[in-house]
């Protein structure tokens, strides 16, 4: 387990269906976005392996990656995490 700061926070996000809880060093802020807001990503990830990436946004002359979340883990991780969720199930 890695350290945290006053600064870390958990986020929920929904991974394949599951609710999961992620550990993330910080975060600055929260904004609502409409589906229309987000731009797809080919022109800009030429030779950048983009499959974690769901979009861009510009957010106050700034441009955001939204990453995508069914990608962000590994399968491993995936499987680990389908043998948490079927543990707690059968408990």
């Amino acid at each position: 387990m890695r350290c945290t700061t006053r600064y870390t926070v958990i986020i929920i996000v929904e991974v394949e269906g599951k609710q999961v809880g992620l550990i993330i060093d910080s975060v600055s802020d929260v904004v609502h976005l409409e589906e229309e807001q987000v731009q797809s990503v080919e022109h800009l990830t030429a030779g950048i392996d983009s499959d974690y990436i769901a979009g861009v946004v510009n957010v106050k002359d700034t441009m955001v990656i939204l990453l995508d979340v069914d990608h962000l883990l590994s399968a491993r991780e995936l499987e680990a995490l389908s043998e948490t969720v079927s543990d707690e199930d059968n408990s």
